[in-house]
């Protein structure tokens, strides 16, 4: 046995074994995706993706004889243990909950004798990913095999005890997984709540309104002069007249479709009340140890928040930091990542790295005249979120947005000092829910520390009283030697019944062979 297991005494009645001692192993496989008739028939299919400690009782593929036929595929009883081999859920487990076939990524377990309960071993498997999760070997996905499967230390309790503690740990984890799901669901409101406080903000029914307030559309005049006042002296610095040169004058929003809102506010363009721009081509000219600066990519960008653990360097050349060096306040927007559901994230830069600029798939937009807090919110909004994913652009199922898209976004703009008691309130309401999910995620984390501890509890000995009265662990393990032993007799009486019979015909062919003839 290894250290581990030298080291956790087992109660009287138990024996330390393998679960290749006590059961065979054995994968599946996958029909030809190229022969669509190995598809679609009433052989239901699991793939190792579909293992999520569950019972599976629905599949998401079937297949048919002849696919069943032409492959490596077994069909395994209702009540089999499965685990995950490969990917994503390597160490994932499940119970059959159906009679199945299975691809070769899940490994079957399936008893030699009536040893041990399927949910024992179950949700032993279960207490024991991390051990395989470490036993994991590969290049860029790491994955285990049978063999590490079959070595794996197996506990084998009394038959008797088996039943009292899979009994007792499905009791204790009903009433913790209540309240999961309890926490869960709470986890759920509050994201509904932030989504509910980020839409009133942004249709003027969070705060109320002040008819002292200076109007949208004064601040949106003042902004278009400013400007226009910039882009003159930019063309007379490039000795260009600028009453010869087309003024790039931003679009108005088409408000035709557009909600009301309160007055004082005004509808605008990302692209009417900020610069928006790209970021910079990562190319493998670009030595990352050379006049080297940080630089943010797209995992770096999450929706409402930042996640700084891992920023890397990039070569810079020529003007490139100061065109593109990030300011205190610039906004954040994911270009694409494929996922529709993911587009468009936005967080609000606030100065957290010095020197810092932005790959190609990050596009910046720096609002200097508005609230960049106001902005992030409302692109944050269920109202902003529906906008960019209605302009992004779909290649093969790869969605994407780029810098014209995002200056055509429409933003609600209400006076700028409501703009401050917009901002004030959603991080007022949202600090607090910020705290609420803070504690959640404690207690859903604690509560996977306990379930680790009741199936800890469980295979040492410790949930359930024992009862000597029940037929110890060794007697199962004898009956499987036996059963072995046996098997290996018949196997050994049939093979010598092959080999006699070519023995004796070789005689009689030499015997024959004297004689002109051959048997």
């Amino acid at each position: 046995m290894s250290d581990e297991e030298g080291e956790q005494r087992l109660p009287e009645g138990w024996d330390w074994t393998t679960i290749g001692q006590v059961a065979s192993t054995l994968s599946g496989g996958t029909p030809d995706r190229a022969v669509p008739k190995y598809y679609k028939g009433d052989i239901p299919w699991l793939k190792s993706g579909e293992l999520e400690d569950n019972l599976v009782t629905e599949v998401e593929e079937h297949i048919t004889a002849e696919g069943l036929k032409h492959s490596s595929a077994k069909v395994f009883p209702k009540n089999t243990v499965v685990v995950a081999l490969y990917g994503a859920t390597v160490g994932k487990t499940a119970i059959l909950g159906l009679d199945t076939s299975t691809n070769q990524a899940i490994c079957a377990v399936v008893p030699r004798a009536e040893v041990f309960s399927p949910k024992y071993m179950f949700y032993w498997l279960q207490s024991q990913r991390q051990t395989l999760l470490g036993k994991r070997a590969g290049g860029a996905q790491p994955n285990i095999n049978q063999s590490i499967v079959q070595n794996l230390p197996f506990p084998l309790a009394p038959f008797a005890e088996q039943q009292r503690i899979v009994a007792e740990i499905e009791k204790q984890l009903t009433r913790l997984d209540a309240g999961v799901a309890g926490l869960n669901h709470a986890h759920a409101n509050l994201r509904r709540y932030h989504a509910s406080v980020l839409k009133a903000a942004c249709e003027g029914r969070l705060v109320a309104q002040d008819p002292n307030d200076e109007p949208a559309s004064i601040l949106l005049e003042r902004i278009q002069t400013e400007r226009r006042v910039s882009w003159e002296a930019a063309q007379r610095a490039k000795g260009k007249d600028p009453q010869k040169q087309a003024y790039p004058q931003p679009a108005s929003p088409d408000t035709a479709s557009l909600p009301l809102l309160p007055e004082g506010w005004v509808w605008t363009t990302l692209d009417a009340v900020g610069e928006v721009q790209g970021g910079i081509q990562k190319q493998p000219s670009r030595n990352p140890n050379q006049n080297a600066y940080p630089y943010l990519r797209v995992e770096n960008v999450l929706r409402g928040r930042l996640n700084l653990k891992e920023v890397f360097n990039i070569e810079l050349f020529g003007n490139e930091l100061e065109k593109l060096r990030l300011q205190s306040e610039d906004l954040l927007i994911v270009e694409g990542n494929g996922s529709r559901t993911e587009i468009g994230r936005c967080a609000l830069w606030r100065g957290e790295i010095e020197n810092c600029v932005h790959q190609n798939h990050i596009i910046r937009v720096r609002t200097p005249k508005l609230s960049a807090i106001y902005a992030s919110q409302y692109l944050n909004s269920p109202q902003g979120i529906a906008q960019m994913r209605a302009v992004a652009s779909s290649t093969s199922g790869l969605y994407t947005l780029s810098v014209s898209k995002i200056k055509s976004i429409v933003l609600p703009l209400p006076p700028l000092a409501e703009q401050q008691r917009i901002v004030a309130e959603v991080e007022r309401r949202l600090s607090v829910v910020d705290e609420l999910q803070a504690t959640i995620t404690a207690n859903l984390k604690r509560a996977g520390r306990l379930r680790q501890a009741i199936l800890k509890r469980a295979f040492s000995g410790k949930l359930v009283p024992q009862d000597h009265n029940d037929e110890p662990a060794s007697v199962l393990l004898a009956c499987i030697r036996e059963q072995r032993a046996e098997a290996g007799n018949t196997a050994g009486e049939k093979k010598t019944k092959r080999s006699a019979a070519p023995k004796a015909k070789r005689r009689s062919n030499r015997a024959a062979a004297g004689q002109g003839r051959l048997l």
